[in-house]
This record gives C-alpha cells, sequence and structure tokens, in this order.
C-alpha cells in the first residue's frame, strides 16, 4: 500500500483531464512502475534487507524507461513527475502544506528520524543556495521564461514535492542507517547527492529525477556508512580511528563541504539555459520609437490556457506583454525602414531576428504594413506536455498595405528576454516587395 500510494502521488501522465476522477489514461504506466517496484524490494537485498527505498528506485527507473522506449510515444502518451511548483498560494494549498508538514512531523517522531531529515534539508538547501548563485537557470513548464536566481533557490528548498521526498520517502526506516549519528550522517550526504546531482541539469523534469536519485545513491552507500560508524556514534573497533574523536566530525565535514561547493559550481557551469538578463543589445539606437504607454491599447484579453503559471498572468503582466508586441511591430518597421540590424535585436529573437537581420543585410527595401489592432488575446501554447510554456498573442483587427485594408487574425509567439517579452513567431508576419 505505501509503494502504491507513493507511486500514485509522484507519477503523473499528461493530457489527463483534471475533474476526472475515474480516468484509466496511463494506468499501465502506473501498474508496471508500481510492480517493478515492488520486485526490487524481494529481489534486490543485503544482508536480509533491501537496499532501496521500492517507489523511490521505480519512479526513476520507470521514467528514464518510458522516456527511453518507444511506449513513451504509444498513444501520445508521456510520464512525468509531480511539479515543483503546485501553483500561487491559496487555501486548497496551505491545507495541502499542513497535512504534509503534521505527518512530517508525526513520523520523524515516532521514528527518531527529525535529525536525519534536517541533515537532508540543510545540505541540500545550502547546496542548490550555492547552485542557483552561480546564475544557473532551468526551463520549467509551469514557469514563464527561464528559472534563475533566488527564485530558483526557493522553488526547489521550499518545493511540496521537496517536502514530501523529506518526509515520506527518506524517512524509510528499512533503508536508513539505525543509529542516530549514522542516521544524520546518512541525511546530509543524500542532500550532498541531490545538490550535486541536479546542478548540471538544465530542465525541471532532470532536477526531479537527479533529487530522486540522490537517494538510490545514498542507500547504496549506507553499508559503508554503517561500516564506519558503529550504531551509538563512535566508529568501529579497528576500523577508522582518527573518527574516535567528535571535534575530528567538524573537521572533515568542513573538508568535504568545500569540496562539494567547489563540485557544485564546476558542474552548474555545465549545462544551463541562458537567463533574460544576460541577452546582449547595442548600447542604444536612435532610431527607437517612442514606447506605447497601457492608456493606448486595444482591448486586452487572457486566455484560460494561462492558468497556473508562475509568474501568474494577471491583467498587468498581459497589458505589459500585449504593450511590448505592438512596441515591438514598431521597432521591425524602423529597422526595415532605415536598414539598422541592430534595431532589429530590440524587437525580434529566434528565427524572426534572423530573418529581419537577413532581409536588412540584402538591402532589399520593403513595402511595410500597417497594424490597427481591436483585440489582443494572451493565450499559452506547449510544445510537448513536458514543455516549457510559449506565450503566444494572438492580434484581430485589420492591416493596411498598398491602400488595401483588409481583416486579420495574427498569432506573435513570444518569448522573455532583455526587458520585456520579443516577438519569436517562426514564420515573421511580413509582407516585402
Amino acid at each position: 500500500m505505501l509503494t502504491g500510494n507513493g507511486v500514485a502521488l509522484i507519477l503523473r501522465v499528461p493530457g489527463t483531464e483534471h475533474g476526472d476522477w475515474w480516468s484509466t489514461r496511463g494506468w499501465w504506466a502506473f501498474a508496471s512502475i508500481a510492480g517493478f517496484s515492488l520486485l526490487s524490494k524481494y529481489v534486490v537485498r543485503w544482508k536480509g534487507r533491501h537496499i532501496f527505498n521500492p517507489s523511490n528506485l521505480g519512479l526513476v527507473v520507470g521514467v528514464v524507461a518510458f522516456r527511453l522506449l518507444p511506449v513513451d510515444r504509444m498513444n501520445d502518451l508521456q510520464v512525468d513527475l509531480q511539479d515543483l511548483w503546485w501553483g500561487p498560494m491559496s487555501i486548497g494549498l496551505v491545507a495541502t502544506l499542513a497535512v504534509i508538514g503534521v505527518g512530517f512531523a508525526v513520523i520523524t517522531r515516532r521514528l527518531g528520524l527529525l535529525g536525519m531529515a534536517l541533515a537532508f534539508w540543510g545540505a541540500f538547501a545550502a547546496g542548490t543556495a550555492i547552485f542557483a548563485a552561480s546564475g544557473h537557470c532551468i526551463l520549467a513548464r509551469w514557469h514563464i521564461g527561464p528559472l534563475c536566481d533566488g527564485e530558483l533557490w526557493r522553488v526547489l528548498a521550499f518545493s511540496p514535492e521537496v517536502l514530501i521526498f523529506l518526509a515520506f520517502m527518506i524517512t524509510d526506516p528499512k533503508t536508513t542507517p539505525s543509529g542516530r549519528v549514522q542516521r544524520i550522517v546518512f541525511g546530509g550526504m543524500v542532500g550532498v547527492f541531490a545538490a550535486l546531482m541536479l546542478a548540471p541539469q538544465d530542465t525541471e523534469l532532470r532536477v526531479k529525477l537527479a533529487i530522486l536519485a540522490s537517494l538510490i545513491v545514498g542507500c547504496a552507500v549506507r553499508p559503508l556508512v554503517e561500516r564506519l560508524i558503529a550504531a551509538n556514534g563512535s566508529t568501529r573497533a579497528g576500523r577508522a580511528r582518527w573518527l574516535d574523536q567528535p571535534w575530528r566530525y567538524l573537521i572533515l565535514g568542513a573538508a568535504l563541504a568545500f569540496c562539494s561547493a567547489v563540485l557544485l559550481l564546476t558542474l552548474a557551469n555545465l549545462s544551463s539555459v541562458e537567463s533574460p538578463r544576460d541577452v546582449e543589445r547595442p548600447q542604444s539606437s536612435a532610431n527607437l520609437p517612442e514606447p506605447m504607454s497601457a492608456d493606448d491599447l486595444p482591448m486586452v484579453v487572457i486566455d484560460s490556457s494561462t492558468e497556473r503559471l508562475s509568474p501568474p498572468m494577471d491583467q498587468a503582466l498581459a497589458d505589459e506583454l500585449a504593450a511590448d508586441v505592438l512596441n515591438d511591430l514598431a521597432v521591425e518597421r524602423r529597422a526595415l525602414r532605415y536598414g539598422d540590424a541592430d534595431l532589429a535585436s530590440y524587437a525580434a529573437s529566434g528565427a524572426r531576428l534572423k530573418h529581419l537581420q537577413a532581409v536588412i543585410a540584402s538591402g532589399a527595401r520593403a513595402e511595410l504594413a500597417t497594424y490597427e489592432f481591436d483585440k489582443l488575446t494572451i493565450q499559452m501554447i506547449r510544445l510537448t506536455p513536458q514543455s516549457p510554456p510559449w506565450l503566444s498573442v494572438q492580434a484581430e483587427g485589420s492591416r493596411q498595405l498598398g491602400g488595401v485594408s483588409e481583416p486579420i487574425v495574427e498569432t506573435f509567439r513570444v518569448e522573455l528576454g532583455g526587458d520585456g517579452f520579443l516577438i519569436d513567431s517562426p514564420s515573421p508576419t511580413l509582407i516585402y516587395e
């Protein structure tokens, strides 16, 4: 029952409709991963005890297998893990956190595992603080643009998903050492492993897998911890006598912490998503038009597809995004009119920017269309169920070209870059001679 609940709590099958409580979508994914988890309990054993937490091992192996094998693409089925961010604070989320907190307190108090749990969180929080401070960013399916800096640390350190991992998975008494000092060392060790393993990751799914996999590594080396440190906290007779003096643990811990910090910073630089603040643009351009004010905007509507995003898509952010798109279109016109390739980087990115700069470099002169929009709808799209969100603006109005006006409905995909949103539509909506 515990293993089945653990798998059901953390495993997700994107595409399952919210509110369809009796959905059987992906039932065989849940069943096969739970079955493998239980099998590992009886097959992978050491001295009469199973080594790994069953649901922890099953989730990591199962998610990796589903994403590598063709079964992941059957019926457009993909497996995922519970998001690190559970939405903006609400009564429901407060109640959920209260349940997790009470459960954590009861379990750790009855099993004497509070020291181990705090050791894990302390090491994990310190490691992820270094990781976030290094400038590393990741992409998440619920976050607009890269997740960086203090927001990244807050999400990692206080995620309900991490708290569940801490409260109900690490605290399995059958896969943790029996001694108090052993448990504290074990908890801190798993926290360090988690920080080190997530450091080179650049997506939320990989970060989640790294955190879960850290317990697999910790359980694998648990026998070594039990061998070096006796249950009462002293070292085994005849082994590691250097550790017989408790103060020497501090020296060893400080040395390990320093080495871990250096390794963490090294790994964090291996793979990182570019932060919007890192985008380099010209210092100034005389051709920049005056920015549009919010008072001049047409009607701006927020589509329901943008629900449960971070930061939340409120009317203020929607107005800012709409104003940026209209300003970007004005900047594009000026860049083409004056043949200013640098100016184009203030308005566009990706394929659209390359297209604009190629037209400017060719020396061609474009007959520029004039747009008049009556309604702008802020939408969200994903290329796959686990992809980060792409924001887009569906613009309804008219386009004037060569003295002829025609109604249009254009969709401009945008991304966060520099000081605002830039147009990154795959096919530039421009008309040339």
